[in-house]
């Protein structure tokens, strides 16, 4: 009988928490299927789910909330092979986009068990990076996003507002990779291992999640109201020649001769100098949706 556990972000994004717990519950009682539900607190969440890991030994993790929530498990699935099953129920959803998973289809995915393969992007050798991380202005939205307590979508577009002036603020990054060195001046670049932030945003539109590379995008210079109608309103269409410069790398060293505010999937880590990036092929599988 298969094993699967649920790990649960009670307070993520606007998914009613009850419901969900009944439709995995109509869904998995029914199917011949062993589970378990962990809801996460806030506190110690990644030492619990790494117990139940140990402890309950499941076939299959299933991850309810935002980006957030994925990257705090994925990283204890790497390697393992037991698959990762999405169900986007968090305000920013952008793995679950790329791989064309909604909360329609999330807990039959789930069921099917049917998988891709996922790159994962290390970065300096202790951040995991699933879909996109960036150096500079969108770095710079998060951490006030972050310093501020804001949520949602909207609570993000208040800090690109708020955040414009940085238009201007340019930095100069050294790119190596191999005997190649060249030099960029820009006020964003993008790390990306997918296609696509979480507001439907292709930033990339040659990556692909199983290709063994990582795309390195950097941003031409442009003006706010371009910024705005390409980056941080949602469901634009693809004007990518217009604003970025696009380079893939297996592996790529990144050196600024100033501290640039940097993040990951979201995550604000800090300011940065230097980064070595390194792509880990197959080292996720992701439940996926039937593309027939």
């Amino acid at each position: 009988m298969k094993k699967h556990l649920f790990v649960i972000n009670p307070v993520s994004g606007s998914a009613n928490t009850h419901e969900l717990l009944h439709d995995i519950d109509r869904h998995f009682s029914t199917s011949h299927t062993e589970f378990k539900i962990l809801q996460t607190t806030g506190s110690n969440d990644a030492a619990a789910i790494q117990h139940a890991l140990n402890t309950y030994c499941p076939d299959v993790v299933g991850v309810a909330g935002g980006d957030g929530s994925i990257n705090m498990v994925a990283p204890l699935l790497i390697s393992t092979g037991i698959p990762l099953g999405i169900i986007p129920s968090g305000s920013a959803n952008g793995l679950a986009g790329e791989f064309g998973i909604s909360m329609d289809n999330a807990l039959q995915n789930i069921l099917s068990e049917r998988t891709s393969h996922l790159d994962v992007t290390l970065i300096n050798d202790r951040h995991y990076m699933l879909h996109m991380a960036d150096l500079g202005l969108n770095a710079s939205l998060v951490r006030r996003y972050e310093e501020e307590n804001r949520s949602g979508f909207m609570g993000y577009a208040i800090s690109a507002i708020q955040e414009l002036p940085m238009l201007q603020r340019h930095f100069r990054v050294t790119i190596t990779s191999g005997n190649s060195k060249t030099a960029f001046e820009t006020n964003f670049l993008v790390i990306a291992n997918t296609r696509m932030y979480g507001t439907g945003y292709e930033v990339n539109p040659v990556g692909k999640f199983d290709d063994q590379q990582v795309e390195l995008c950097m941003m031409k210079p442009l003006s706010a109201e371009l910024m705005i109608n390409n980056l941080f309103l949602q469901n634009q269409p693809d004007r990518d020649s217009e604003l970025f410069d696009i380079y893939s790398y297996q592996e790529v060293q990144i050196q600024s001769s100033t501290p640039i505010d940097f993040q990951s999937d979201g995550e604000y880590i800090g300011e940065l100098t230097d980064l070595h990036i390194r792509v880990l092929p197959d080292q996720l599988r992701i439940v996926v949706p039937d593309q027939s």
